[in-house]
C-alpha cells in the first residue's frame, strides 16, 4: 500500500492510520478496508470517519474525499480524550483532560 511503514493505532473500535498521501495509496487503502469489512463482517462507517492532513493541497484532499467518502478533520483534535496536533501544544490544551483526571481521583 505504501513505500514505507504505515503505522496503525487502534483502541476498541477507533483506528488511526498514518501514511504518505498519494492518490493510489488512498485508493488501495479503501480497497483494503472494504476487503477487511467483507472478510470479517464488520461495517466501516466512512460517514463517521475523518481524513486529517498536514501540508496537503486542497485539491488532493478533495480527491481523497471522493475516494473515501468521509469527513475532513483538522488539527487540533482529540483521540480517545487526548489532544492531537501538528504543532507543539500549550499546557492549556490539556486542561480538559487534567480536569477529568482530577474529578476521577477526587472520587
Amino acid at each position: 500500500m505504501a513505500d514505507g511503514p504505515c503505522p496503525v493505532l487502534q483502541y476498541a473500535d477507533d483506528t488511526i492510520i498514518l501514511f504518505r498521501a498519494e492518490t493510489g495509496g488512498v485508493a488501495r487503502l479503501k480497497q483494503l478496508l472494504d476487503m477487511f469489512s467483507s472478510a470479517t463482517g464488520l461495517k466501516i462507517h466512512y460517514n463517521k470517519s475523518t481524513i486529517t492532513s498536514m501540508h496537503l493541497p486542497e485539491r488532493a484532499i478533495e480527491d481523497f474525499l471522493g475516494i473515501l467518502n468521509c469527513n475532513v478533520g483538522s488539527f487540533p483534535q482529540t483521540y480517545l480524550g487526548l489532544p492531537l496536533s501538528n504543532v507543539k501544544l500549550w499546557l492549556s490544551a490539556f486542561a480538559p483532560l487534567i480536569a477529568k483526571v482530577d474529578r476521577y481521583l477526587a472520587g
